[in-house]
């Protein structure tokens, strides 16, 4: 019943810790995609500006160059421009930032990111913990399994020791049996034998109290 008892606990326990885990690993997807957002708005008002810049002057030359520099940073994985006349296509995990030349918009910039790292991350986390909480339970199912070995010893050395407290006490008993029946009968021949004492005759014990007494002492007590 205990062992049972403390294994449902256990179970209990690692159900809440692996949920705690989910939530842990969804609340840092969640920051680390409002961090991403942030860099690339970040990101898209600083090339923004250079953009607006080259369109005004009609540099299409540093257009391309500042979209190739862009395309080759560390974590970007596309960088184009959208003109008006076209529709802008934007896959899930893109941005788009709008650019314009003065309050007229011309055109939009669409970025799309790399989630590898934050991936990366979010999977390192999840394996750490989870190892950690497996080193955990390790130990806790271990030291379970000591305890329970240990219970069971001390039960078996109560059961002997039971075993053994019984056996003494009906030796106990059986001693006492005897020795009455022995008084009993060392009685009844100590009376036989007084009968045939014709002497007054009288026995005491060691306190001087009266044992016993033949029929000629007893006429004269």
């Amino acid at each position: 019943m205990k062992s049972a008892f403390i294994m449902r606990e256990a179970i209990v326990m690692a159900l809440a810790f692996i949920g705690l885990q989910l939530f842990q690993a969804y609340l840092l997807k969640d920051a680390l995609a409002k961090q991403e957002r942030a860099s690339a708005h970040r990101l898209c008002a600083g090339v923004a500006g250079v953009l607006n810049t080259a369109h005004r002057a009609k540099d299409d030359l540093l257009l391309y160059q500042v979209l190739g520099a862009l395309e080759n940073s560390p974590g970007v994985v596309e960088a184009r421009l959208v003109n008006l006349e076209a529709k802008a296509h934007v896959e899930p995990g893109s941005y788009t930032y709008a650019l314009k030349d003065g309050s007229q918009k011309w055109g939009s910039l669409v970025l799309s990111l790399s989630d590898r790292p934050n991936q990366r991350l979010v999977r390192r986390l999840w394996l750490s913990g989870t190892a950690a909480a497996a080193f955990l339970w390790s130990g806790l199912i271990f030291y379970w399994r000591y305890v329970e070995k240990r219970t069971a010893s001390l039960r078996d050395q109560v059961a002997e020791l039971q075993g053994i407290l019984e056996t003494e006490k009906r030796k106990r008993q059986d001693a006492e049996k005897r020795e009455h029946i022995g008084a009993l009968q060392s009685s009844a021949w100590l009376e036989v034998a007084l009968a045939h004492i014709s002497r007054p005759l009288v026995l005491l014990d060691s306190r001087q109290r009266l044992t016993a007494a033949n029929t000629s002492a007893a006429v004269l007590l």
